[in-house]
Protein backbone atom coordinates (compact mmCIF):
# COMPACT_ATOMS: atom_id res chain seq x y z
CA UNK A 1 0.00 0.00 0.00
CA UNK A 2 2.79 2.08 0.93
CA UNK A 3 4.52 2.31 -2.47
CA UNK A 4 1.32 2.75 -4.29
CA UNK A 5 0.84 5.76 -2.59
CA UNK A 6 4.21 6.72 -2.80
CA UNK A 7 3.80 6.30 -6.73
CA UNK A 8 1.10 8.14 -6.59
CA UNK A 9 2.57 11.18 -4.60
CA UNK A 10 5.40 11.03 -7.32
CA UNK A 11 3.16 11.24 -10.07
CA UNK A 12 1.46 13.96 -8.97
CA UNK A 13 4.44 15.99 -8.13
CA UNK A 14 5.52 15.13 -11.85
CA UNK A 15 1.98 16.20 -13.35
CA UNK A 16 2.08 19.59 -11.39
CA UNK A 17 5.45 20.25 -12.14
CA UNK A 18 4.24 19.67 -15.64
CA UNK A 19 1.22 22.01 -15.26
CA UNK A 20 3.48 24.37 -14.18
CA UNK A 21 5.96 24.62 -16.99
CA UNK A 22 5.50 27.80 -19.42
CA UNK A 23 6.04 27.77 -23.15
CA UNK A 24 8.82 30.68 -23.24
CA UNK A 25 7.82 32.01 -26.49
CA UNK A 26 3.88 32.41 -25.36
CA UNK A 27 5.25 34.18 -21.93
CA UNK A 28 7.65 36.38 -24.10
CA UNK A 29 4.68 37.32 -26.07
CA UNK A 30 2.04 37.78 -23.34
CA UNK A 31 4.50 39.69 -20.72
CA UNK A 32 7.30 41.23 -22.85
CA UNK A 33 6.07 41.71 -26.00
CA UNK A 34 4.03 44.71 -25.40
CA UNK A 35 7.23 47.16 -25.18
CA UNK A 36 10.17 44.97 -26.71
CA UNK A 37 9.08 45.01 -30.51
CA UNK A 38 11.78 42.40 -31.64
CA UNK A 39 11.57 38.56 -31.37
CA UNK A 40 12.88 37.21 -27.89
CA UNK A 41 15.91 35.67 -29.74
CA UNK A 42 16.82 38.92 -30.82
CA UNK A 43 16.39 40.94 -27.67
CA UNK A 44 18.51 38.26 -26.24
CA UNK A 45 21.79 38.98 -28.88
CA UNK A 46 20.86 42.90 -29.04
CA UNK A 47 20.76 43.55 -24.86
CA UNK A 48 22.22 40.67 -22.86
CA UNK A 49 25.38 38.87 -22.63
CA UNK A 50 26.27 35.69 -20.91
CA UNK A 51 28.94 36.45 -18.02
CA UNK A 52 29.98 33.37 -15.60
CA UNK A 53 27.38 31.71 -16.59
CA UNK A 54 24.61 34.00 -15.80
CA UNK A 55 22.76 37.14 -17.80
CA UNK A 56 23.87 40.77 -17.97
CA UNK A 57 22.61 43.51 -19.72
CA UNK A 58 25.06 45.01 -21.93
CA UNK A 59 24.05 48.27 -21.32
CA UNK A 60 24.25 48.18 -17.31
CA UNK A 61 25.84 44.88 -16.43
CA UNK A 62 22.71 43.82 -14.14
CA UNK A 63 21.74 40.33 -13.68
CA UNK A 64 18.99 39.68 -15.72
CA UNK A 65 17.35 37.56 -12.83
CA UNK A 66 17.32 41.18 -10.65
CA UNK A 67 16.05 43.39 -13.75
CA UNK A 68 13.44 40.94 -14.40
CA UNK A 69 12.29 40.49 -10.96
CA UNK A 70 10.02 43.61 -11.63
CA UNK A 71 10.46 45.29 -14.42
CA UNK A 72 8.62 48.31 -15.38
CA UNK A 73 6.20 46.92 -12.79
CA UNK A 74 5.63 43.29 -14.72
CA UNK A 75 5.80 40.72 -11.64
CA UNK A 76 7.35 37.30 -13.15
CA UNK A 77 6.20 34.18 -11.55
CA UNK A 78 9.51 32.17 -10.99
CA UNK A 79 8.11 29.55 -13.62
CA UNK A 80 7.87 32.85 -16.09
CA UNK A 81 11.26 34.07 -15.10
CA UNK A 82 12.99 30.88 -15.71
CA UNK A 83 11.29 30.15 -19.29
CA UNK A 84 12.13 33.38 -20.06
CA UNK A 85 16.41 33.15 -19.15
CA UNK A 86 16.22 29.94 -20.59
CA UNK A 87 14.89 31.57 -24.02
CA UNK A 88 17.40 34.90 -24.04
CA UNK A 89 20.50 31.90 -23.22
CA UNK A 90 19.53 30.02 -26.00
CA UNK A 91 18.74 33.23 -28.19
CA UNK A 92 22.21 34.13 -27.48
CA UNK A 93 23.85 30.66 -28.27
CA UNK A 94 22.22 30.32 -31.43
CA UNK A 95 23.53 33.52 -32.60
CA UNK A 96 20.82 34.61 -35.05
CA UNK A 97 21.97 31.76 -37.70
CA UNK A 98 18.15 31.42 -38.37
CA UNK A 99 17.62 34.39 -39.07
CA UNK A 100 20.88 35.15 -41.17
CA UNK A 101 19.76 31.21 -43.52
CA UNK A 102 16.04 30.65 -43.16
CA UNK A 103 13.90 34.15 -42.10
CA UNK A 104 13.77 35.13 -45.42
CA UNK A 105 11.95 32.27 -47.04
CA UNK A 106 10.38 31.00 -43.99
CA UNK A 107 7.97 31.94 -41.16
CA UNK A 108 9.29 32.84 -37.42
CA UNK A 109 11.36 30.00 -36.03
CA UNK A 110 8.78 28.94 -33.53
CA UNK A 111 6.14 29.11 -35.93
CA UNK A 112 8.11 27.20 -38.56
CA UNK A 113 9.44 24.76 -36.10
CA UNK A 114 6.12 23.60 -34.59
CA UNK A 115 3.76 23.41 -37.48
CA UNK A 116 6.43 21.81 -39.83
CA UNK A 117 8.31 19.95 -37.72
CA UNK A 118 8.01 16.78 -35.11
CA UNK A 119 10.77 15.04 -32.91
CA UNK A 120 10.89 11.26 -33.48
CA UNK A 121 13.00 9.17 -32.07
CA UNK A 122 15.36 12.12 -31.37
CA UNK A 123 15.68 13.14 -34.88
CA UNK A 124 13.90 16.32 -36.33
CA UNK A 125 11.64 15.26 -39.53
CA UNK A 126 9.26 17.10 -41.85
CA UNK A 127 5.60 16.54 -40.52
CA UNK A 128 4.57 16.58 -44.18
CA UNK A 129 6.64 13.18 -45.64
CA UNK A 130 9.14 12.39 -42.60
CA UNK A 131 12.63 13.79 -44.19
CA UNK A 132 14.92 13.92 -41.81
CA UNK A 133 15.88 17.71 -41.54
CA UNK A 134 19.12 17.15 -40.67
CA UNK A 135 19.82 15.82 -44.07
CA UNK A 136 17.86 18.38 -45.86
CA UNK A 137 19.55 21.17 -44.32
CA UNK A 138 23.54 20.04 -46.07
CA UNK A 139 21.33 20.89 -49.49
CA UNK A 140 19.15 23.16 -48.60
CA UNK A 141 19.94 27.47 -47.43
CA UNK A 142 23.33 26.88 -47.52
CA UNK A 143 24.28 26.67 -43.86
CA UNK A 144 27.58 24.84 -42.68
CA UNK A 145 27.52 21.61 -40.58
CA UNK A 146 27.94 23.56 -37.31
CA UNK A 147 25.16 25.92 -38.08
CA UNK A 148 22.88 22.67 -38.74
CA UNK A 149 23.99 21.52 -35.56
CA UNK A 150 22.66 24.86 -34.52
CA UNK A 151 19.70 24.54 -36.23
CA UNK A 152 18.81 21.32 -35.41
CA UNK A 153 19.51 22.38 -31.76
CA UNK A 154 16.87 25.17 -32.38
CA UNK A 155 13.81 23.60 -33.17
CA UNK A 156 14.30 20.50 -30.86
CA UNK A 157 14.39 23.42 -28.29
CA UNK A 158 11.46 24.78 -30.24
CA UNK A 159 9.34 21.58 -30.21
CA UNK A 160 9.78 20.34 -26.74
CA UNK A 161 9.16 24.08 -25.35
CA UNK A 162 5.62 23.92 -27.09
CA UNK A 163 3.53 23.28 -23.96
CA UNK A 164 0.42 23.67 -26.36
CA UNK A 165 2.14 20.38 -28.14
CA UNK A 166 0.81 21.63 -31.62
CA UNK A 167 -0.27 19.02 -34.11
CA UNK A 168 -1.38 20.77 -36.76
Amino acid sequence: MRKILAATALALAFATSAASQEDPHRVYELRCHGCHSEHGADLARQKLKIEKDALTVNRTGTSLDTLLRRHHGVALSSAELSELVGLFQSGIRWAGVYQRLCARCHDKAVGFARERLVVKDGRVLSRKNDTEIGGLLKTHGGASDAEIDTLLEMFRYQLETDIGKSTK
